[in-house]
């Protein structure tokens, strides 16, 4: 249990640390073309996986809700109700999960092989900082493209769920 806790506090203080230099990188001058960039890979290449899950959900919803809601009447709220459940919590809840899935992984093994091949310690040995050069950029695209895909994604399963009522 000790060791446990040593290694929890451990990894709560490095991204302590990590935030906070975050932070004081976020105040200077920002490296605006790497951050395009990371946008188009990290948001615009995430579209599809995004778009393609909010479209099923919200034809599945469609079709769960009519078939349970029509033992009582209430057909008639099946807008409503898928409206409101894919706004409210499966549109942004399946979105960060697509984007975190797809977008994680690739983050990782790029980082990861970088500081392998020792380009992190190269970075550092130019005097660039290598939060502001290779986290700052994701974080800033990430936070700028999640509600976007949301909006998006919300908006095609709106689509998909009322397709999928005409059929029905």
């Amino acid at each position: 249990m000790r060791r446990w806790l040593a290694k929890v506090t451990f990894h709560l203080g490095g991204f302590g640390l990590l935030v906070r230099r975050l932070g004081n990188e976020a105040r200077r001058r920002w490296d605006t073309d790497e951050i395009i960039r990371q946008m188009d890979a990290l948001g615009v290449q995430s579209i599809s996986i995004t778009n393609l899950t909010a479209l099923f959900t919200g034809m599945v919803l469609a079709l769960q809700t009519a078939y349970a809601l029509s033992q009582f009447g209430g057909k008639y709220f099946v807008g409503r109700i898928v409206c409101l459940s894919l706004c409210r919590e499966l549109g942004p809840t399946l979105t960060a999960l697509m984007v975190a899935a797809r977008v994680g992984s690739g983050i990782t093994a790029e980082l990861g092989s970088m500081s392998v091949t020792e380009q992190v310690d190269a970075i550092r040995a130019l005097g660039a900082s290598p939060v502001k050069k290779l986290v700052l950029p994701r974080v800033v695209a990430v936070t700028v493209m999640l509600p976007l895909l949301t909006l998006l994604a919300d908006f095609l399963g709106i689509i998909g769920a009322s397709s999928s009522r005409r059929s029905s």
